[in-house]
């Protein structure tokens, strides 16, 4: 169950990190596919890839990983919930409806 505060962090994306998401997928720092996998940790002190404060070790973030990515093979990241949230809606707008649709499926939640 997710918990007041994070509900909270969710609702308040503003037009600024909007704005960095999208950057974020322009510059391919996160891509515009979703991740093969998700979870949650605790901050390794890292920038985050959308709004580039650090990933503090005392704040749960979100990991991911992206597999089969041209540069890389499978790539790990970090992010903020909330920049995860506005990364989640600018992917969402960079792709055609009917594609988005597909990924809404409970296939993404396998393990």
């Amino acid at each position: 169950m997710l918990t007041d505060d994070v509900m909270r962090c969710m609702d308040a994306i503003d037009d600024e990190l909007l704005v960095r998401a999208r950057d974020a997928i322009a510059r391919r720092t996160l891509p515009a596919k979703p991740p093969e996998r998700t979870w949650g940790g605790p901050g390794n002190g890292s920038p985050c890839p959308v709004c580039g404060h650090p990933l503090d070790v005392a704040e749960m973030v979100f990991d991911l990983e992206f597999a089969d990515l041209p540069s890389a093979g499978s790539v790990f990241q970090q992010i903020h919930v909330r920049c995860f949230k506005a990364w989640e809606l600018e992917r969402g707008a960079s792709q055609p409806r009917r594609a988005r649709a597909g990924e809404l499926d409970t296939g993404d939640l396998r393990e």
